[in-house]
């Protein structure tokens, strides 16, 4: 049986769209710049934004290096309050003394004080009423703005968060008399960082000795490595940097304050006291160069 149609298919030209006027034109690069501009937005606010891991955990308190004109992210969860300790001394500079959340509807927040004189601190509380919600709040004080990203996760809570501020303890350090002669050395000239040059891409390993530093930065130039102020009364330890394919190399050190301050930038370094003792510090070249 053959099966034939009697139905004929007709294939015409495929009608050409009109091309954008003049105003049309105008409307699709304005809605593309917007969208650039966001873009940018985005890598901008992602680029400034300071995470837990760049953070240190003291007990369960977390420290933020305090860098102008950086975003902090915290995590906060319902039925939890997490404090956010301000430098002793500082208060908040609004009418009111309080900071300035985008959404208070969903997250409350209120300050207290705690300390007398010198060491008098304000805390500033907040707590998300449900999960998975975020906003901004701004901190503003007599001494710095607090720009915080607040996140709100039932897996993820920061109790308690204060700042750390490496370019006023840098600023503000005062020679001490080295305690290891054939490592260190005297100094008087101050020392000055400007935030937009501090690298933090520093990871320390090794055990929890007095002498592990709390920190590791660098300045393009130099090396800081902000020790605990406990160990003033312990012994110093020798700085070794080490280089690949070379044997370990006994470098000097200048001490100003819990800081100690080398000269040079380096890879891979080693804090050691003996043979057994050691701590050793890694620079993250994708941090900064």
């Amino acid at each position: 049986m053959v099966l034939t149609s009697t139905a004929t298919l007709t294939m015409g030209p495929k009608p050409v769209p009109e091309a954008p006027n003049a105003e049309e034109i105008r409307r699709l690069e304005a809605k593309l710049s917007r969208a650039r501009a966001q873009r940018r937005a985005v890598n901008v606010a992602e680029a400034g934004t300071i995470t837990a891991s760049s953070a240190v955990a003291l007990r369960s308190q977390v420290v933020f290096p305090y860098v102008e004109n950086s975003i902090y992210e915290i995590y906060a969860a319902p039925d939890r309050m997490t404090a956010i300790e301000l430098q002793p001394g500082e208060v908040i500079s609004t009418e009111n003394g309080k900071p300035k959340a985008a959404d208070t509807v969903q997250w409350v927040s209120d300050t207290v004080m705690t300390g007398e004189g010198a060491e008098r601190k304000t805390i500033v509380m907040v707590k998300p009423i449900i999960t998975g919600v975020e906003t901004n709040m701004l901190i503003p004080t007599n001494r710095h703005l607090y720009s915080i990203l607040l996140r709100a996760e039932s897996r993820a809570y920061m109790p308690l968060v204060a700042f750390s501020y490496p370019a006023d303890e840098v600023k503000s350090a005062t020679p001490t008399t080295p305690v290891a002669a054939a490592t260190t050395e005297a100094v008087h000239e101050p020392v000055t960082v400007a935030p937009e040059d501090m690298n933090f891409g520093y990871r320390v390993k090794g055990p929890k000795v007095v002498w592990t530093p709390v920190r590791v930065f660098d300045d393009g130039t130099k090396t800081y490595l902000q020790m605990p102020p406990q160990m003033k009364s312990w012994e110093s330890p020798a700085l070794f940097v080490l280089e690949e394919r070379q044997a370990p190399e006994l470098v000097n050190y200048r001490v100003k304050g819990d800081y100690y301050i080398v000269d040079r930038l380096f890879h891979q370094a080693q804090l050691r006291i003996g043979t057994k003792h050691f701590v050793n510090i890694y620079r993250d070249e994708r941090a900064g160069s």
